[in-house]
Protein backbone atom coordinates (compact mmCIF):
# COMPACT_ATOMS: atom_id res chain seq x y z
CA UNK A 1 0.00 0.00 0.00
CA UNK A 2 0.99 3.70 -0.85
CA UNK A 3 1.14 6.57 1.73
CA UNK A 4 -1.38 8.77 0.55
CA UNK A 5 -0.87 13.10 1.66
CA UNK A 6 -3.84 12.49 4.09
CA UNK A 7 -2.30 10.44 6.35
CA UNK A 8 0.37 13.52 6.97
CA UNK A 9 -2.40 15.73 8.22
CA UNK A 10 -2.26 16.94 11.54
CA UNK A 11 -5.25 15.13 13.68
CA UNK A 12 -4.86 12.26 10.95
CA UNK A 13 -5.74 9.00 13.23
CA UNK A 14 -2.52 7.60 11.32
CA UNK A 15 0.01 9.17 13.82
CA UNK A 16 -2.25 9.12 17.01
CA UNK A 17 -0.58 6.39 18.13
CA UNK A 18 3.08 5.54 17.58
CA UNK A 19 3.19 1.98 15.62
CA UNK A 20 1.21 3.57 12.69
CA UNK A 21 2.87 6.40 12.38
CA UNK A 22 6.73 3.58 12.48
CA UNK A 23 4.50 1.72 9.68
CA UNK A 24 3.62 4.70 7.66
CA UNK A 25 7.53 5.97 8.03
CA UNK A 26 8.65 3.11 6.95
CA UNK A 27 6.45 2.07 4.04
CA UNK A 28 7.84 5.83 2.67
CA UNK A 29 10.29 4.73 2.69
CA UNK A 30 10.29 1.55 1.11
CA UNK A 31 7.83 2.82 -0.87
CA UNK A 32 9.81 5.86 -2.31
CA UNK A 33 13.02 4.97 -1.56
CA UNK A 34 15.45 7.79 -3.83
CA UNK A 35 12.65 10.64 -2.36
CA UNK A 36 12.81 9.56 1.20
CA UNK A 37 17.01 9.50 0.38
CA UNK A 38 16.84 12.59 -0.60
CA UNK A 39 14.45 14.29 2.09
CA UNK A 40 17.26 12.96 4.79
CA UNK A 41 19.89 14.38 2.76
CA UNK A 42 18.03 17.89 2.73
CA UNK A 43 17.60 17.26 6.69
CA UNK A 44 21.15 16.86 7.34
CA UNK A 45 21.81 19.74 5.14
CA UNK A 46 19.62 21.60 7.17
CA UNK A 47 21.31 20.41 10.05
CA UNK A 48 24.55 20.86 9.44
CA UNK A 49 25.06 22.80 6.13
CA UNK A 50 26.49 26.19 5.34
CA UNK A 51 23.37 27.71 4.35
CA UNK A 52 19.82 26.45 5.28
CA UNK A 53 17.31 25.46 2.76
CA UNK A 54 14.29 26.25 4.50
CA UNK A 55 12.38 28.54 2.70
CA UNK A 56 10.74 29.86 5.91
CA UNK A 57 13.49 31.67 7.42
CA UNK A 58 14.63 35.14 6.88
CA UNK A 59 17.89 35.87 5.03
CA UNK A 60 19.43 37.05 7.65
CA UNK A 61 18.76 34.65 10.27
CA UNK A 62 20.71 31.93 7.48
CA UNK A 63 23.21 33.87 7.24
CA UNK A 64 24.09 34.74 11.13
CA UNK A 65 23.37 31.00 11.91
CA UNK A 66 24.27 28.60 8.59
CA UNK A 67 28.06 29.85 8.10
CA UNK A 68 29.40 29.83 11.96
CA UNK A 69 27.89 26.28 12.28
CA UNK A 70 29.21 24.43 9.42
CA UNK A 71 32.51 26.08 10.32
CA UNK A 72 31.75 24.43 13.89
CA UNK A 73 31.07 21.14 12.78
CA UNK A 74 34.15 21.02 9.20
CA UNK A 75 36.53 22.06 12.49
CA UNK A 76 35.11 18.95 14.47
CA UNK A 77 35.04 16.32 11.53
CA UNK A 78 38.57 17.50 11.53
CA UNK A 79 39.10 17.15 15.46
CA UNK A 80 38.31 13.71 15.41
CA UNK A 81 40.94 13.06 12.56
CA UNK A 82 43.07 14.57 14.35
CA UNK A 83 42.70 13.35 17.59
CA UNK A 84 42.72 9.46 16.05
CA UNK A 85 46.04 10.16 14.26
CA UNK A 86 47.50 11.48 17.88
CA UNK A 87 46.43 8.26 19.96
CA UNK A 88 43.68 9.25 21.26
CA UNK A 89 40.72 6.89 19.48
CA UNK A 90 38.60 5.74 22.16
CA UNK A 91 37.78 9.52 23.30
CA UNK A 92 37.74 10.73 19.13
CA UNK A 93 34.66 7.94 19.37
CA UNK A 94 33.07 8.92 21.91
CA UNK A 95 33.04 12.44 21.35
CA UNK A 96 32.87 11.70 17.76
CA UNK A 97 30.29 8.86 17.94
CA UNK A 98 28.36 11.51 20.23
CA UNK A 99 27.66 13.83 17.54
CA UNK A 100 26.94 11.35 14.84
CA UNK A 101 24.78 9.82 16.91
CA UNK A 102 22.67 12.53 18.00
CA UNK A 103 22.66 13.80 14.25
CA UNK A 104 21.35 10.30 12.69
CA UNK A 105 18.26 10.40 15.25
CA UNK A 106 17.66 13.89 14.60
CA UNK A 107 17.92 13.35 10.68
CA UNK A 108 15.45 10.41 10.71
CA UNK A 109 13.65 11.72 12.91
CA UNK A 110 12.28 14.56 10.89
CA UNK A 111 13.16 17.02 13.09
CA UNK A 112 16.44 18.25 11.63
CA UNK A 113 16.34 22.18 12.26
CA UNK A 114 19.19 24.50 13.34
CA UNK A 115 17.59 25.02 16.94
CA UNK A 116 18.84 20.91 17.77
CA UNK A 117 22.40 21.73 17.01
CA UNK A 118 22.28 22.98 20.21
CA UNK A 119 22.73 19.87 22.37
CA UNK A 120 25.68 18.76 20.00
CA UNK A 121 27.48 22.35 20.01
CA UNK A 122 29.31 21.66 23.19
CA UNK A 123 30.90 18.56 21.44
CA UNK A 124 31.91 20.14 18.39
CA UNK A 125 33.41 22.91 20.59
CA UNK A 126 35.90 20.30 22.23
CA UNK A 127 36.72 18.77 19.08
CA UNK A 128 37.23 21.84 17.33
CA UNK A 129 39.44 23.31 19.93
CA UNK A 130 40.97 19.91 20.24
CA UNK A 131 42.04 20.41 16.24
CA UNK A 132 42.64 23.88 16.25
CA UNK A 133 45.37 23.36 19.45
CA UNK A 134 47.14 20.56 17.57
CA UNK A 135 47.24 22.24 14.45
CA UNK A 136 48.83 25.48 16.32
CA UNK A 137 50.72 23.62 18.31
CA UNK A 138 52.59 21.93 15.16
CA UNK A 139 53.44 24.26 13.66
CA UNK A 140 55.21 26.10 16.40
CA UNK A 141 57.05 22.90 17.04
CA UNK A 142 57.81 22.55 13.52
CA UNK A 143 56.35 19.11 12.70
Amino acid sequence: MRYTSEQFQPGSSEFTETGPALRVYVRRAVNEPWRFLRFRLASLWDLWGPWPLSKDRPLVRKALLGPPRFVLFALALIGVTLMKRSGLVEEACILGGCVLAISAVHVMTFSAESRFTLYMEPLCVVLAAFAISKVLRDKATGE
